[in-house]
């Protein structure tokens, strides 16, 4: 229960809310909260009041699932298991020495004194790396997860760590010349009260809450909830969940996982991989996914995603992404024109077809290369290719790729209908059956391979320019002869960036005839008579 009030002693208005018994004890016992909300004005005080109480109770919920943080007792139970050890070994390395000579004793004092000077330096400037691998080792030690490097609870074990190192320093300067004190009350397991060792990180379950599920078993979840797109995208996303796993030491419950590990991931990424930062900014977003999937599924704490933080901003992203750039009419002409992409019509009509349906339908490569014979269709008397998802054997990138395509005039005469109905004839399903689909490549990808090669067979050497290049391309003669924008966007398959062409366009209720006048200005004239010259010529024969 909650109130807000405007007393006459004070100059704004107040909001109070009680404190469930539950989680008392994370507020020292009050039962209740009290807040200004510095404000007189009646409607702004409830509309603040509103967003505080939305706070607090998400606070609450999330103290009595998830309210197990370490607390100092248990930070001191574990670090006296380390000063303990480390005063064991010690002595019994003593024990080895007959007789302990006056050198021993001034080396060990000298290295102690230098120990101790490092961890009074640490402390003043909370510089954690000179003790970080030995906290890490002391949570696996005790067959403990690992604590995000962020967080406050391991700056606590670390600032505990440094002052058992100040204490282990002191009492070993004083054993090596003979002096054993009690310890003190603050040193020592035996003077601490004994903390499970399974709730010494505070990372442990708490108290009727069920185990966390295992990452692996989260994201089978996750995907059955949002399935990918495509199978062979289901695959790629579980072997790169399967390489994350590999990097921070393997599968554990999802609540383990820290900041520190999914860092190690992104720096695997960009540093052992040598990934391009929009590939990099890909597979974090899909990762942050999971996880923020896995807060609202309550598998961790609201506000605990690990991958927070990490994510690259669009300008870097953007940092060494490919850049294609478009044809001039006469590299067309060297590559498409030329007497080696001719002679691919007949023993490889893959590739022959696929690379003149990107130039002339403006399309993306696996959209012809995954073609069926039934997609090539008619209405009013116009052919047109049917670019489709199943989510199976045939995908699209997006939702608005899915379309209908007029073929291109430019096509039809050089005989790509003709080329169809062989292939009907002959009993295939596919229109190109000659490709096929391996685990980790699309279809399509050997022409995409096998043009790279032509090109710079040409002396055509650009990074720049590819196979894709050709969209590119064509778009922009598509703009530039003034298709109407909404006609270029459905002929190649772009969603409006509108309100007004998102809620009202239907493109299923666009005349087809009036896509194919759009498509038909696009022209690509010495191609087009290289390509005619030798099919005459090939006829005449």
């Amino acid at each position: 229960m909650s109130t807000g009030f405007l007393s006459k002693h004070r100059k704004s208005y107040y909001y109070r809310i009680w404190i469930p018994k539950a989680v008392r004890s994370y507020f020292k016992g009050k039962v209740e909260v009290w807040r200004s909300l510095k404000t007189k004005d009646k409607e702004e005080a409830r509309v603040l009041a509103h967003q505080f109480e939305s706070h607090a109770k998400r606070l609450f919920f999330t103290l009595r699932r998830y309210g197990h943080s370490m607390t100092p007792e248990q930070i001191d139970s574990l670090v006296a298991r380390w000063l303990d050890t480390r005063l064991e070994l010690a002595e019994e390395y003593r024990a080895g020495l007959r007789p302990i000579s006056e050198n021993q004793r001034e080396g060990a004092w000298l290295v102690l004194h230098d120990q101790m000077g490092e961890a009074e330096d640490d402390l003043l400037s909370n510089d954690f790396r000179r003790i970080e691998k030995e906290a890490d080792e002391l949570l696996a030690s005790a067959s403990l997860p690992p604590l995000d490097h962020d967080s406050a609870e391991y700056g606590r074990l670390c600032r505990r760590l440094l002052r058992a190192k100040l204490d282990y320093a002191k009492i070993e300067m004083d054993r090596w010349e003979g002096v054993y004190k009690e310890l003190p009350p603050s040193m020592g397991s035996t003077s601490i009260k004994a903390v499970p060792i399974s709730q010494a990180t505070g990372l442990a379950a708490p108290q009727g809450l069920p185990p966390s599920k295992l990452f692996s078993e989260v994201v089978k979840a996750y995907h059955k909830d949002n399935p990918p797109r495509s199978p062979r995208s289901q695959q790629q996303t579980l072997a790169e969940f399967n390489t994350f796993l590999k990097v921070v030491g393997g599968d554990k419950p999802i609540n383990y996982i820290t900041k520190a590990e999914c860092r190690k991931y992104k720096e695997h990424l960009r540093d052992e991989r040598k990934n391009k930062p929009a590939t990099v900014s890909k597979w974090l977003a899909v990762l942050s996914g999971v996880f923020r999937w896995a807060e609202r599924q309550d598998f961790i704490p609201e506000n605990s995603n690990p991958v927070k933080g990490l994510l690259l901003t669009k300008k870097q992203a953007r940092e060494g992404a490919e850049h294609y750039r478009e044809f001039t009419d006469a590299e067309l002409l060297l590559t498409f024109g030329s007497e080696e992409f001719r002679a691919q019509r007949g023993p490889r009509p893959e590739r022959y077809w696929i690379c003149l349906l990107m130039l002339f339908q403006v399309c993306r490569r696996k959209e012809p290369a995954q073609l069926n014979v039934a997609d090539v269709l008619e209405e009013d008397g116009i052919s047109y290719l049917y670019f489709k998802h199943d989510g199976k054997e045939q995908t699209t990138k997006t939702e608005a790729s899915v379309r209908k395509v007029p073929v291109h005039p430019a096509l039809i005469q050089l005989g790509f209908l003709d080329y169809v109905q062989e292939v009907k004839a002959a009993g295939h399903v596919h229109l190109f059956p000659q490709l096929k689909r391996g685990r980790t490549s699309t279809l399509g990808d050997s022409v995409g391979k096998w043009f790279k090669r032509l090109k710079q067979k040409k002396g055509l050497h650009d990074s720049n320019l590819t196979l894709y290049s050709t969209r590119h391309t064509g778009i922009t003669k598509l703009s530039n002869l003034g298709v109407p924008e909404k006609i270029r966007m459905m002929i190649t398959g772009h969603a409006s960036q509108g309100i007004h062409g998102q809620v009202y366009d239907r493109r299923e209720r666009v005349p087809m005839n009036l896509l194919r006048q759009g498509l038909e200005q696009l022209h690509y004239p010495d191609v087009l008579q290289s390509l005619n010259n030798k099919s005459t010529r090939r006829e005449a024969a």
